[in-house]
């Protein structure tokens, strides 16, 4: 992730240095394309279907901490039941 911030974004390791927490967090867990790198946000799915609630339940995961891959199965999970 480093190399992603040094190389692509120009940051020095003092800007790095400087990121917050959640900075990092939102950094890590942001949509990767195929080469890994960070992929620009894209319009938001048709509400009412599955990959709306995915994507809306990336705002609820950020919010509370937790992983939002995890939650993201558990909706899955929950759609396929239903």
């Amino acid at each position: 992730m480093f190399a992603t911030l040094l190389d692509h974004f120009h940051m020095s390791l003092d800007d790095i240095r400087l990121l917050t927490d959640r900075q990092i967090q939102e950094l890590y867990f942001h949509p990767r394309g195929d080469k890994g790198e960070i992929e620009a946000q894209k319009e938001p799915p048709k509400p009412g279907t599955l990959d709306f609630e995915i994507w809306q339940s990336r705002e609820v995961a950020k919010q509370l901490g937790i992983d939002p891959h995890a939650l993201a199965e558990r909706i899955r999970q929950q759609w396929t039941t239903n």
